[in-house]
């Protein structure tokens, strides 16, 4: 079975979390309107507060920050039901199958149509250009285009939605986190990113390690941020040591029994187990092996597990 270890799962996370693609374009140079150009990333800085008219207001100064003032368009809508009937409509264009429960008017595209950004009954979220053929990005697909390679240098970035039913809320996403068997209380929540299979979510745990969230077959699952890290993924709300005691108090009734982690790194999995290499607080080390449900099911002093995902490899690890 060793022999099928999968190794560099890294690419798992390079599929997933997908920046999105520009949204929008609007003129911003006074000489040559198009030479320059406001792009509209969205969304990457979901958690925060937002949905007050002084954000919105902002907002839209940004898209039309440069805008010739020649330039002829219809007045941005500002009744509430039609910033919704606006915003239905765009969806509905796009067959999104949107319910828009809320909606905001954020500003026009290069061609002069309204960005508008929709919250829906299903809970989704998306920033939509109301064109003919909308342009339609998800809340929770889109991450912050700010260092992407296709931006001008010169543009501004819109990185996030602002509507409150758009943010994660931890209450909603605690649920997730329930359906996922994450066995703590949720303290702390971020969207990170999405995969072809849905919302990415990382959350914080009050009382140690935390995880990523995601869907399978429309099924939650969780996923360590150890093996995370492994995947050159990143969690902001668990250190390395909570994940590293975590990881030792599931160490009874095996050869690991006693070993306080200092140092961990996640190697691979097999047929649904997950291969973790340690090293002990005295210099020893072990390569673990974690089932689905996080029981530690078998462990393995360095000193024999050459034959264990070839091997230790920490320092201070290499015999037990």
């Amino acid at each position: 079975m060793m022999r099928h270890l999968v190794f560099g799962l890294a690419a798992f996370f390079l599929s997933a979390v997908v920046a999105s693609e520009c949204l929008a374009q609007i003129p911003s140079g006074p000489d040559d309107p198009r030479q320059r150009t406001v792009q509209i990333y969205g969304p990457g800085q979901l958690g925060t507060a937002a949905g007050s008219a002084t954000r919105l207001d902002r907002l839209r100064r940004e898209l039309d920050r440069g805008r010739p003032s020649n330039v002829v368009r219809d007045p941005l809508p500002v009744d509430p039901v039609d910033i919704r009937r606006g915003a239905q409509t765009a969806m509905n264009r796009a067959r999104t199958g949107c319910q828009v429960n809320d909606a905001a008017v954020l500003g026009y595209s290069l061609d002069n149509d309204f960005v508008y950004e929709a919250a829906c009954e299903n809970g989704q979220g998306y920033l939509v250009v109301a064109s003919m053929r909308p342009t339609v990005v998800e809340c929770g697909t889109a991450l912050d285009g700010a260092d992407s390679p296709e931006r001008d240098v010169d543009a501004i970035v819109i990185s996030q939605c602002v509507l409150p039913a758009n943010q994660p809320a931890l209450e909603r996403v605690s649920a997730f986190a329930r359906q996922a068997g994450v066995p703590c209380q949720v303290d702390q929540v971020a969207q990170v990113g999405a995969a072809d299979s849905g919302t990415l979510y990382e959350v914080g745990c009050a009382d140690g390690a935390g995880y990523w969230l995601r869907q399978e077959q429309g099924a939650w699952q969780r996923i360590s941020c150890l093996k995370v890290a492994g995947l050159d993924g990143a969690c902001t709300f668990t250190t390395p040591s909570e994940s590293y005691r975590s990881l030792s108090a599931r160490f009874a009734d095996t050869a690991a029994s006693g070993c306080e982690v200092v140092n961990a790194a996640y190697v691979g999995s097999a047929s649904a187990l997950d291969y973790v290499e340690v090293q002990c607080g005295t210099g020893t080390g072990f390569m673990v092996e974690i089932d689905r449900e996080e029981r530690v099911s078998n462990a393995w002093s360095c000193a024999v597990a050459q034959r264990v995902a070839g091997g230790c490899r920490l320092t201070g690890a290499s015999q037990s």
